[in-house]
């Protein structure tokens, strides 16, 4: 019998020895359990901040317990808590968002950091709303299908191209698509050179040879279709080949397939969906009013290396403006055009009095002077020589080279006429624009800056990034001709970013009708490289003539170029103008740069694009437990 109790005794121990054990191992498991939760709960964190970002669209407006508290996961248990904040991060791109959000099951947390971040141009070299010309495109429409005035072009080719339009001018009836021998369009040439992922919302036309044109994803937004409604997914472009200039007797043809599927095909573009363009940059002079340089009237901005940023802005009220956006003591405002202000201002200075970089350019509401007479002459184009006793236009600059635009006593301001039949850049008599919102820039600037224009912005010189390297931008061509990859191209780690974003139109001060250099020098803008991220909104990229005899090399667009529409930059046929035409995309836009504003102007949803676990160590300012 005492055997048996022994036995028994020795049993119960070890049976509870081996339950201990069990039950030992079994912890770790349900630690684990808790700590997925906590981490799944983090994620729902992420979650509900992007579902309540997509409600209201600004971060700044985004209202949450979780911002400062524990909240329950909706439809959860009763021990799975999350809470958020935004992180300010100096190295983080200005177009994103980052939140850190930290889920909290039974005493255990885990910490994600979650980087969300809008589509937008941004994201591509180029991009555009549609291929064709602008109706008031200076003789775009010529001879096309009977001489389209601008208000035709418009209602005949603004569209995408699969959308239904109107075959011709003379009936209404509508075809499956535009109709492209009336429709003015560019298409990508062999001799171009596009620089990382590009999309069109429209149709490309492809011109022949192509091997070397594009070097990243070509995309358009062009659906599945049969050639007639849409893109077959073999052939998503048009050759121009296949759409003539219509003929005298009949120059409205209308041709119904303008993609023929059996054509070979040397470049396919992939499908992506359409990429809305803001409608207008309003938005933004909230932002230059409140912290930012709020100009009116014509213009006209030059920057030097060191940050010095000149500014000449006869028709700015002193109340209009900020004080950091002006020398003290001084007015830009100048009842005579003959003396006007010009204002030399420090870009570090500016910044560390409030400048939040956004500078915006309003439309002048009267005609009197100074903005619409001439010095010396009663010619009505906007005048914005800048005073040379102040800050001479003749220094002479090492870096940009060239930017000696104007000689003394020149008795033209900005801007001279076209030779074009249709000009709206300055409109027939001038009047059109004389007290617009028109900026003129160049030079070689510093810092995060965003210019937006109520009407066009006008690049006189080269327009570079100040850390751009001497080997950048002294050899444009190789020992073969051929023009080098990284001409005008910044710096991957430099901080310098210019967003640009007119109203209307972007475009090279290039008029063929230079007054014998004593207006204006037209070899500051050979080998033109412009460093900047423009989203033109209602116009395009353009040159004012750009059929000049004189030949000026190559032009260069370096960062991100958007436009609702495309324009002309080469000369057709035989020599003069720009050639070749090269996009460069910047990726410092998709990693560490991006102007100031521009991103809110977007209406995509946000997207998280990464998201990453936080050291705990790192995480000591949790509010108290739930």
């Amino acid at each position: 019998m005492i055997m048996v109790i022994i036995w028994s005794a020795v049993l119960l121990v070890l049976v509870l020895m081996v339950s201990q054990a069990v039950i030992a191992a079994i912890r770790p498991s349900d630690a684990n359990e808790t700590s997925f939760r906590a981490l799944a709960a983090a994620e729902a964190g992420v979650d509900d901040y992007r579902a309540r970002l997509a409600l209201v669209g600004s971060p700044a407006s985004v209202t949450s317990a979780a911002l400062t508290g524990w909240v329950l996961i909706p439809g959860g248990t009763d021990n799975a808590y999350f809470t958020y904040r935004l992180i300010v991060d100096e190295t983080l791109n200005t177009g994103e968002i980052k939140v850190r959000s930290t889920g909290f099951v039974a005493g255990a947390t885990r910490t994600v950091d979650a980087i969300l971040r809008k589509r937008t141009s941004y994201d591509y070299g180029y991009v555009s709303g549609t291929e064709t010309v602008p109706g008031d495109f200076p003789d775009a429409y010529s001879g096309k299908g009977g001489e389209l005035t601008p208000e035709q072009a418009d209602a005949f080719c603004s569209k995408q191209w699969y959308e239904p339009a109107l075959k011709s001018t003379a009936n209404s009836e509508l075809g499956p698509h535009r109709n492209s021998r009336s429709c003015e369009f560019v298409a990508v040439e062999s001799n171009d050179r596009w620089y990382g992922d590009v999309h069109t919302n429209d149709v490309w036309y492809l011109g022949p040879s192509l091997g070397s044109t594009f070097e990243g994803v070509v995309t358009s937004s062009c659906p599945d279709g049969d050639g007639s409604v849409g893109c077959p997914p073999t052939h998503r472009w048009i050759d121009p080949a296949v759409v003539p200039a219509g003929n005298a007797s009949n120059p409205s043809d209308y041709l119904l397939n303008e993609i023929p599927i059996t054509t070979e095909v040397p470049w396919n573009p992939e499908y992506a969906p359409p990429l809305d363009l803001p409608p207008t940059p309003a938005e933004l002079i909230a932002r230059a009013q409140l912290s930012g340089c709020y100009f009116t009237g014509p213009t006209r901005i030059r920057w030097h290396p060191g940050g010095v940023v000149v500014v000449t802005s006869p028709n700015t009220q002193d109340g209009s403006i900020n004080s950091f956006c002006r020398e003290q003591a001084k007015s830009y405002f100048a009842a005579d055009p003959d003396n006007q202000t010009t204002m030399v201002l420090d870009y570090d200075t500016m910044i560390a009095n409030g400048f939040n970089g956004v500078i915006y350019v309003a439309d002048g509401q009267s005609t009197a002077v100074p903005s619409c007479a001439t010095k010396s002459t009663s010619t009505i184009f906007p005048f914005v020589i800048p005073s040379t006793s102040t800050y001479s236009e003749l220094n002479t600059y090492a870096f940009p080279p060239s930017q000696s635009l104007i000689k003394s006593g020149s008795s033209f301001g900005f801007p001279v006429a076209s030779t074009k039949t249709t000009d709206p850049w300055v409109g027939s008599t001038g009047l059109a624009t004389c007290s617009s919102g028109l900026a003129y820039i160049q030079g070689a600037y510093r810092g995060e800056l965003t210019l937006a224009s109520e009407s066009d912005i006008v690049i006189t010189g080269q327009l570079w990034d100040e850390n751009l390297a001497q080997g950048n931008w002294t050899e444009p061509f190789d020992a073969s001709g051929i023009s080098v990859r990284d001409y005008g191209v910044p710096p991957t780690d430099s901080p310098n970013v210019l967003g640009l974003i007119p109203d209307g139109y972007l475009y090279v001060y290039l008029p063929t009708s230079e007054d014998g250099g004593n207006t204006w020098r037209a070899t500051n803008l050979d080998n033109l490289a412009i460093n900047a991220a423009a989203l033109i909104l209602n116009g395009c990229f353009a040159v004012q003539d750009f059929d000049v005899t004189v030949s000026r090399g190559i032009l260069k667009f370096v960062g991100s170029l958007a436009q609702e529409h495309r324009c002309t930059i080469e000369k057709p046929t035989g020599n003069g103008g720009y050639e070749p035409f090269t996009v460069y995309y910047d990726d410092r836009l998709a990693r560490t740069v991006a102007p100031p504003g521009i991103s809110d102007l977007f209406r995509e949803p946000w997207r998280q694009v990464r998201i990453s676990e936080v050291n705990p160590a790192l995480v000591d300012d949790l509010p108290a437990g739930p």
